[in-house]
């Protein structure tokens, strides 16, 4: 029901920033953004959660426990339980978090998705700004 929420939110205030499979964003860009990613267990998502906000890479990273993905892999349809990832960050760290992410992610390719904040909280999107890297 959670996840359902999320995606008609979603709808609603979020479109995609990048068009193509790469993240090829400009390092001027300084809307703020969010990425979407699914890990197998916690541990994974709060090392990666952690490692990314220490480094003021993203502000927040919400962890969304089970979240079943169904999807074509090796030949075949999988399912598995796995967890969400909603970070918070600015356009121009996404190749960073990006990287990080690579590096870090158990999977052979991480799932990281982009899209555009297109409004909200003026307070909470400011917090956003002061909470990154170079965004003070």
């Amino acid at each position: 029901m959670l996840f359902h929420r999320l995606a008609v939110v979603w709808s609603l205030v979020a479109r995609p920033v990048c068009k193509s499979q790469s993240i090829p964003m400009s390092t001027s860009s300084t809307h703020p953004v969010i990425l979407l990613s699914t890990v197998p267990n916690e541990e994974v998502a709060k090392n990666i959660s952690r490692g990314l906000v220490e480094r003021k890479l993203i502000a927040c990273a919400n962890i969304v426990p089970k979240v079943t993905s169904v999807y074509w892999w090796d030949g075949a349809v999988q399912e598995d339980s796995e967890l969400l990832m909603i970070m918070k960050t600015h356009a121009s760290l996404v190749p960073q978090v990006t990287e990080y992410v690579k590096a870090e992610h158990p999977y052979k390719i991480p799932e990281l998705i982009v899209t555009k904040i297109e409004g909200g909280n003026d307070a909470y999107i400011k917090w956003i700004s002061e909470s990154t890297v170079g965004r003070t």
